[in-house]
Formats: structure tokens, sequence, C-alpha cells
């Protein structure tokens, strides 16, 4: 008498890896997009977060203790023969021109701190808070950056 056994051949073990490895890759690759926009996603709303306190520093200040138009950001202004004096948000300790920044879990963020006069007549002053993380403060290209905006009026 003989007894049939019921094996696997060696062809039908190979697809059996084959299509398990395609699963594995194929969740692994989503687990691996998922952290990357987690992490985008923390820094947003940091970033979103700072930009709001900014904000709401600059709506406690008094109407005329926000200079306008000028450019906080550490750095000249950009305007023939205007330098900044100290004015920053919030305000750093005297002769200390770096460019604002504040560091969270490790990620360093750089404040760019903008006023203009949007009526022309002085009565209206318009503020763009930017936020930037991992990369040049100018560059304003990528992505990685929040901007608020807040209109005050006297």
């Amino acid at each position: 008498m003989r007894y049939k056994t019921a094996a696997f051949s060696l062809i039908e073990v190979l697809w059996g890896v084959l299509i398990l490895s395609i699963l594995i890759i194929t969740v692994t690759g989503i687990f691996t997009g998922i952290l990357t926009s987690t992490k985008k996603s923390e820094k947003l709303v940091v970033a979103t977060n700072l930009a709001q306190k900014q904000l709401e520093y600059i709506k406690l200040m008094d109407f005329s203790d926000i200079p306008c138009p000028r450019d906080f950001d550490g750095r000249n202004s950009g305007i023939t023969g205007i330098e900044f004096k100290s004015s920053y948000f919030p305000p750093y300790p005297e002769g200390q021109p770096a460019p604002l920044k504040e560091v969270v879990d490790g990620i360093t963020y750089y404040y760019r701190v903008q006023t203009r006069d949007v009526t022309g007549t002085g009565k209206l002053i318009g503020v763009v808070v930017s936020v930037y993380w991992d990369k040049n403060i100018a560059d304003t290209s990528g992505k990685n950056f929040v901007m608020l905006e807040l209109y005050k009026a006297q």
C-alpha cells in the first residue's frame, strides 16, 4: 500500500516567497511614507504655532510701537540707508543682530517678520510672519515654511 504525501514543490515555495516579499516591501513602503508625512506635519504644526505666537505678541503692541515698513529678520531691509536698530519681535538684547530663531525638539525654526503700510496713510499696517525650517531663511522656493498675516489698524 502506497501512501500519497502532500508536499509543496520547489516552484510553489519560490512563488510563495516571491509573493510574500512583494507584500512586505509594499507594506514597508507605505509605513515609511506615513512616518515621513507625520514628521513633516509635526514641523508644520510647530511652525504654525510659533508664527501665531509672534502675531499674538504683535497684537498686544501699541500701534505706534510697530515700525513700518520694515523687514525684521536680523539683516538689513534692502531699502537703501535703512538698517535694523535692535527692532525685533520679540525684543532681543541690544547689539544682537542674529536672525530670530527658536529651537524646538532639536529643529531650528527661523522667523521673518515683515510690516507694510497697506493704505499708504499709515492707518493700517499689514504684518506677515514667516517661519522657516530645514533651509536658508532667504529661500522661499521650498515648501518648508509657514506664512501668517495680520492687519492692525490705528
